[in-house]
């Protein structure tokens, strides 16, 4: 989003807005925009912290998948010992 002050300021003063209020609404509204939108910076380094956060997140669950299917395994062979599982 692009915002010109100065065509919003000669709007507010055709419109029969005193120039020192037009200035003041003006400034509040650049203030308003510069604290409220994020830029291509922010935007970037959020990218940035997601891709981190989905791969702990991918390496997190590969380890916990991992311990699952041994788990399931230790199980099985421990049925198949005791003769409550046969395996053919």
């Amino acid at each position: 989003m692009s915002f010109n002050s100065m065509k919003l300021l000669n709007i507010l003063t055709n419109a029969g807005v005193p120039e020192p209020q037009a200035k003041a609404q003006v400034q509040i509204l650049e203030e308003t925009i510069d604290s409220s939108l994020a830029t291509k910076r922010d935007l970037e380094q959020m990218r940035i912290e997601l891709k981190k956060d989905i791969e702990l997140l991918r390496k997190d669950m590969t380890i916990k998948m991992g311990s699952i299917m041994l788990i399931g395994l230790g199980i099985l062979m421990t049925f198949a010992k005791w003769g409550l599982l046969s395996i053919s």
